[in-house]
């Protein structure tokens, strides 16, 4: 979430330095996901899905910030 102050801290320490951007670029597909969002997008199964409801319904999220490696 943009204005959360706990998302803007891992932002700025964690996903702001060069080696750990660097291996997460190298190792995974990132994405960024708004629990509050209505932005449309599309799920893994190519089904269309608001952004808030793809993180907690298809993924339990409902606090942030969240690191989630789904295989």
């Amino acid at each position: 979430m943009e204005e959360y102050p706990f998302c803007q801290k891992i932002r700025r320490n964690a996903l702001s330095q060069k080696p750990a951007v660097d291996y997460f670029k190298q190792h995974f597909l990132n994405f960024e996901v708004d629990i509050e969002s209505s932005v449309n997008l599309t799920d893994f199964n190519g089904n269309g899905v608001l952004e808030k409801i793809f993180a907690k319904r298809h993924n339990l999220v409902g606090a942030t910030p969240v690191l989630a490696f789904l295989i």
